[in-house]
This record gives C-alpha cells, sequence and structure tokens, in this order.
C-alpha cells in the first residue's frame, strides 16, 4: 500500500522562529527500498549568502500520521523575510 510523504524547508531568524521557505514537495512511495525514485524533494533558490540555519520537516500520511524534524544546518543562504 502506498503513502503519501510530504516534505518542507524551514528557515531560523533571529526572533527565535522558524518559518516555512518554499514548496512543499510530495509523493505517494511504497514502503521500504530505497533509491531517489522513492523520495519527496522540494528546493528554494538562495537570495543572499549570509549564514542561516536550515531544517527540513517531513510529514508521512499513513495512520494517525507521523512527523519529523532533520537537524538544523548552518548554511550560506538565505530567503528574503516575507518569502513563502
Amino acid at each position: 500500500m502506498k503513502t503519501t510523504v510530504t516534505i518542507g524547508l524551514q528557515e531560523y531568524f533571529s526572533n527565535g522562529e522558524w518559518y516555512n521557505k518554499g514548496p512543499l514537495g510530495s509523493k505517494s512511495v511504497y514502503p521500504g527500498g530505497s533509491g531517489s525514485g522513492k523520495r519527496a524533494a522540494t528546493r528554494e533558490p538562495c537570495q543572499g549568502v549570509a549564514l542561516a540555519a536550515w531544517r527540513s520537516y517531513i510529514i508521512v500520511s499513513i495512520g494517525t500520521g507521523a512527523s519529523a524534524y532533520t537537524g538544523a544546518q548552518n548554511l550560506h543562504c538565505t530567503v528574503a523575510y516575507g518569502s513563502p
């Protein structure tokens, strides 16, 4: 049985909040296995090169649903505060 996996990106701002950035990625996949064909993906182009913290979040739509956040990574990439 397939399930839907959704992934999004968040950027950390100096006000102590994580903000969603860019479009959500979504894919229906079968459990198990590996390979890029079985992954949801998303991306957001950098608009600046200042150091910023980023993380992704994953939502798996199965049963009552499950979600997780990846560990934050500091990257030389920023996106405007008001960007989606």
